[in-house]
């Protein structure tokens, strides 16, 4: 509610009609308007009290009142005195109050109002308490209050208003308290000096058109202001001196149109206001860098179109836009309450009633505001400040409730920071039009709307230096750029990772520790220097930092997930680049190349041959063993009695060695042979090739490819005996080689099966078919495949893997790295496809039904003999379980796995080759009846359709499977179709 008023009523007027209108906002000054209604017409029930009253005008009608009223006895005045339309009658004028002079205390209001007549108030010198107000309204003639020392309590508001020869308040000094309101409004003061002994005000303070006024000095006592302070219309105020002691406003600090204020200088040691705090249209003001204790406005902070404002500073601000801890001292009951979409109140208070604004002040060059400040409003103004510069504030917009944040038309610069744009950032709306010094890089998953026209966003920032390898300036240029280049292996033998390594790079600019700067790094593959075709520019997001001091920058690109390997013989290569979020991008930088090389040495046509002299010099040679990515290293062993004797490693240009033995280790039936295994450049070993054993000879120099047996030299013809033990013994050692050698024989053959199968082919290396091999394939450039071949599809998975891995992930992952095992060694050894994997599950493909089933009852077999860590049989339904027919046998142990058996006819299914892998995937309705098989059965369960039990029995090849016991099921609709199986 506004202060206590006065209405000076035309006496022509026979009614009056008061309108009571409730606003949003505090309304300080009255604005009152003439009407043509000549109606009496109630207000209704409101908190507004208002009488008419016919004023005292003469100093008859004044004694004669006092008279009536007053007690001589206590010095008390009963009712309110109100004075008004002084004039002269019978030469008595009202000058003063003399007719008061044994008043001590007023029960009601001193109301005087437009008395040109008087000129002081002599006669209240034993005024002591006034219960109500004390309005001086439009006197003209008024001088001095002097005569009111006495006065100490003023229980209502002080009023002095329109008394322009009133030049000072000499005379209050022993008034310390105000009940409500002090208005000081188009008066002729020059200072407060006469209010030193006030303490506190328990509503506004309202200084208001005081022409002459030119600082608050006298009010040294005064330490809280109940509510609003409003400082307006003061043309010659410079300063707010005399307030130094002022620590709390309970309502607003309103301070505008005040043209000669240079600042806020007086206000040094407020701490708190409990309303808002608005400073407009000064134009004086040059900077508010004096609030230097202020730390909390529990309402909106504005500061506008005040031309000449330079500095902004508020250096122990904690918190804007929400109550102080002890609560709002001074409340309105009509405070605006809007309601948000959902129903509640709190989000609409925030996003409506409450901001924080530094606008269209065009000489503003410096805003400061705390680090400490924890809270600001959910809007954010500052904008059309055009000499504003320097980085962004976006520390400030990081804090608590800020929601939008309108920066428009500054003369800001620098980019967005990046911890805005994470998904727990409370930001939601930035506006940064017109600050054409915006620019750098936004995340791409930045959730923020960002509207930015005429700025240079998303592109590098001006005169930014690029970040910079922390190895660039260690040795000479050329040295440099060697260090600085990203690493990785010249061959590698993993299908489904690349491995690669570049140093750490730093920051060249300055960025406040407000962006969070850091350097982005991101990466590419390609098959070609220059062109990530197969791995586009993509974010290294968890970067790990290894070597000594976290210097180099180690990362691992996993393509399992993406369903696809690298190709074999395929040269690879990392694209990397370095940026921070100003935009700036350091040199490109490009690895050697890494090749694929998935198989081991090819040793299809690898010899090894040995030579050992009687003497004790040996020689052994090779050649043959072929690699994609060249032999790197040579391990070769010579065996003595089939035993390691001595082991040698050579580079992979060699092709033979040499050495000597001890020749107490040759002697006659000393049986020597040699071993050679290859290394390839990425790091598979091959198989073994061995030499054929040989009897050291003496100087024989050559190499025999038979085992050689040689008979001891110098027995006498008469130790038959002797002869014919030793020819046994030598006959049999023929045999046991020949089976050896027999055995090395198709252990080379199988090798070369092995080289050959995992080329993708069934016949010769370098022959590769699109029918074996086979991945999920998702992409476009893949091409039809035969489909007219009978196939057989497997499906596999985990019974409650889900529930498994959330008991224990740790015994889980152990478990599955066995079942894959298992998997992948069935199918290798029954010459199974694995055509995709998803987590646990199996998707193969057989081209009979014959090892299909074999491969069923492997597996199912191998989990039950595998034997399982604890953790893993302490997992449900992972346990021992022992057999009830018999002894010592067990029918579970480990997962469950279920299975699904489908006959595909050649021409039903549908097949897609990759031009590059060759892989094969499959799909049409047999896969997916497969899949729904698999999805019905439970673990331990091999559930085979009916089509691929007729084709087995069509073979006649239940004997070839074992003879396996089927149980008919019967007849089922399963999937969304309701296909019958």
């Amino acid at each position: 509610l506004p202060p206590p008023f006065v209405l000076k009523v035309d006496p022509s007027y026979k009614s009056v009609k008061l309108n009571l209108v409730k606003t949003a906002t505090v309304k300080n000054i009255v604005d009152l308007a003439p009407s043509r209604n000549r109606t009496i017409q109630q207000c209704g029930g409101t908190s507004v009290s208002y009488e008419f009253v016919e004023p005292i005008s003469t100093v008859a009608n004044l004694t004669s009142f006092i008279a009536k009223h007053g007690s001589t006895v206590t010095g008390e005045l009963g009712r309110s005195i109100i004075i008004g339309a002084c004039r002269t009658m019978n030469g008595s004028a009202i000058e003063d109050l003399s007719a008061l002079e044994n008043v001590t205390k007023i029960k009601g209001s001193l109301i005087i109002v437009d008395c040109p007549t008087l000129r002081s108030l002599k006669g209240t010198e034993k005024l002591l308490n006034v219960t109500d107000s004390i309005i001086l309204q439009t006197n003209s003639g008024l001088r001095s209050i002097r005569s009111l020392a006495a006065l100490k309590h003023l229980g209502g508001s002080f009023v002095l208003d329109g008394n322009r020869k009133l030049r000072s308040l000499a005379g209050l000094a022993s008034l310390q308290r105000i009940g409500e309101s002090l208005v000081l409004s188009r008066t002729g003061l020059r200072s407060l000096r006469g209010l030193g002994g006030l303490r506190s005000i328990g509503g506004a303070m309202s200084l208001v058109s005081n022409s002459y006024l030119l600082s608050m000095k006298g009010m040294l006592s005064l330490n809280r202001i109940g509510a609003t302070l409003s400082v307006k219309y003061n043309p010659w105020l410079k300063s707010l001196s005399g307030l130094e002691f002022l620590m709390e406003i309970g309502g607003s600090l309103d301070v505008q149109l005040n043209q000669k204020l240079l600042n806020l200088r007086g206000l040094e040691n407020l701490a708190t206001i409990n309303g808002s705090f608005a400073l407009f249209n000064n134009l004086g003001m040059t900077s508010v860098d004096q609030l230097t204790s202020l730390t909390h406005v529990a309402g909106s902070f504005v500061i506008g179109s005040n031309e000449n404002l330079v500095s902004v500073s508020l250096p122990a601000i904690k918190g804007i836009g929400s109550p102080t801890a002890s609560g709002l001292v001074y409340s309105r009951q009509d405070r605006r309450r809007l309601l948000r979409h959902d129903g509640g109140e709190e989000n609409s208070s925030e996003s409506s009633n409450r901001i924080f604004a530094v606008e269209y002040n065009t000489n503003l060059t410096k805003l400061n505001i705390s680090e400490e400040i924890e809270r600001l409003p959910w809007n954010f103004y500052v904008g059309n400040n055009q000499y504003l510069s320097g980085f962004i504030p976006w520390d400030l917009l990081n804090k608590k409730a800020v929601r939008m944040a309108n920066l428009v038309y500054n003369n800001y610069k620098g980019p967005i920071d990046p911890y805005l744009c994470r998904s727990d950032a409370a930001l939601e709306t930035v506006y940064l039009s017109g600050n054409e010094d915006v620019c750098g890089s936004v995340p791409d998953d930045c959730h923020m709307h960002i509207v930015a026209l005429y700025t240079n966003l998303k592109k590098p920032c001006k005169d930014v230096s690029a970040p910079t390898c922390i190895f660039s300036d260690l040795e000479s240029a050329s040295s440099a750029e060697m260090r600085c280049a990203v690493t990785s292996t010249r061959f590698s033998s993993h299908p489904m990772e690349l491995n690669f390594m570049f140093p750490k790079y730093e920051l060249q600019d300055e960025l406040p520790e407000s962006f969070n700067a850091s350097v982005q790094y991101e990466f590419g593959i390609g098959t070609s220097p220059h062109d990530a075709n197969v791995n586009p520019m993509t974010s290294i997001r968890d970067v790990q930092f290894t070597a000594r001091n976290g210097t180099m920058v180690s990362y691992t690109w996993n393509v399992e997930d993406r369903h696809i390997s690298l190709v074999d013989g395929q040269t690879y290569y990392v694209i990397m680049k370095a940026y921070d979020l100003t935009g700036a991008t350091a040199e490109i930088r490009t690895s050697q190349g890494t090749m694929i090389d998935l198989m081991p040495p090819n040793v299809t046509e690898a010899r090894v041959l040995l030579d050992v002299d009687i003497h004790g010099p040996y020689s052994i040679s090779w050649h043959g063993f072929q690699s994609l990515s060249g032999v790197k290293d040579y391990t070769v062993t010579l065996l003595r009695n089939d035993k390691p004797y001595n082991v040698t490693s050579v580079a992979g240009d060699q092709r033979s060695v040499q050495g000597l033995l001890d020749p107490n280790d040759v002697t006659n039936g000393t049986l020597f042979s040699a071993e050679v295994v290859g290394i390839s450049m990425a790091g598979l070993p091959s198989s073994k090739v061995r030499s054929p054993a040989v009897v050291p000879m003496p100087d024989s120099g050559i190499m025999n490819s038979q085992v050689i047996i040689g008979v001891g030299v110098g027995v006498t013809l008469g130790c038959l005996l002797t002869a014919g033990i030793v020819a046994f013994f030598v006959a049999r050692y023929i045999k046991r080689q020949n089976a050896k050698t027999k055995e090395e024989r198709w252990l080379r053959k199988l090798n070369n099966s092995v080289y050959t199968y995992l080329q993708g082919t069934g016949t010769k290396a370098g022959k590769l078919s699109a029918e074996e091999g086979s991945i999920s394939l998702s992409d476009s450039y893949t091409f039809d495949a035969d489909n007219s071949k009978d196939r057989i599809f497997i499906f596999t998975d985990i019974q409650s893997s889900t529930k498994l891995c959330e008991q224990d992930a740790d015994a889980y992952l152990l478990l599955q790295e066995a079942h894959d095992e298992i998997m992948r060694n069935a199918l290798a050894e029954l010459g199974g496809h694995e055509v995709d994997t998803e987590g646990d599950a199996f998707q193969c493909m057989f081209p009979n039904v014959v090892t299909s089933l074999l491969f069923c009852f492997k597996v199912q077999e191998d989990l039950l003999k595998y034997d399982w860590p604890p953790a893993v049989q302490n997992l449900h339904e992972c346990e021992k379980v022992e057999s009830k027919l018999y002894r010592n046998k067990y029918v579970w142990s480990g997962p469950r796995v279920r299975m699904a058996v489908h006959f595909a006819k050649g021409g039903t299914y549908m097949a897609k080759s990759h031009p590059t892998t060759r892989r094969v995937a499959y799909g049409g309705k047999p896969w997916q009846t497969t899949s729904m098989l698999s999805d019905v059965g439970h673990g331990g369960q091999i559930l085979v359709s009916e089509a691929a039990w007729r084709q087995l029995m069509a073979t006649g090849d239940e004997g070839a499977a074992g003879y396996p016991i089927f149980e008919d099921l019967g007849s089922y609709e399963v999937g969304e179709e309701g296909l019958p199986i």
